[in-house]
């Protein structure tokens, strides 16, 4: 209805116009101001008439826009949030890919608390081990030193009586 309106509109107007020449032509001619007023008035409402029915047309859709201005104002308030989501949206992804490794930590979550059960035991075991080796090593050191001084005296004791007969017989030649 409010297209028909719209396309009627040029007609209307060149309606008018006609109307409007008209009774200007018949006042000319002589006929009294009280009719020429009122013809005038006609030609006014009938030219108007295709508006009127626009905005008739029109008013519910501008009823409508004045509902949803608030949801409009609400949305462009939201709007900052919405674009927040956004840029967040990839981390979430993310997280989302990460979410079976997650999953395997939760799987071996009670062998790491049997590990930190035994922690001390292996901190205890180490010590151990270190002390050991310490006193292994502290013992080889003095197995060593012991192994150097004897054959030491046997080479010194060995070889003292022909470096004493060396140096104190007479030259061969």
């Amino acid at each position: 209805m409010a297209t028909k309106a719209i396309l009627e509109l040029p007609q209307a107007v060149t309606r008018h116009l006609v109307l409007h020449l008209l009774i200007h032509k018949a006042l000319h001619l002589g006929l009294s101001q009280d009719l020429v007023a009122e013809a005038e008035a006609l030609v006014g409402f009938v030219a108007v008439a295709p508006l009127v029915l626009v905005l008739v047309a029109v008013a519910p859709l501008v009823l409508d826009l004045v509902a949803v201005a608030p949801l409009v104002l609400v949305l462009v308030a939201v709007a900052p949030l919405v674009l927040d989501l956004v840029a967040v949206a990839p981390l979430v992804l993310g997280l989302e890919a990460v979410a079976p490794l997650v999953e395997s930590l939760v799987d071996v979550a009670p062998l790491v608390e049997s590990l930190v059960a035994v922690a001390p035991l292996v901190v205890g075991l180490v010590a151990v081990a270190h002390l050991v080796v310490g006193l292994v090593a502290e013992v080889l050191m003095r197995l060593v030193t012991v192994a150097v001084s004897v054959v030491g005296f046997v080479v010194v004791t060995l070889t003292l009586p022909v470096v004493v007969v060396a140096v104190a017989a007479p030259p061969l030649w």
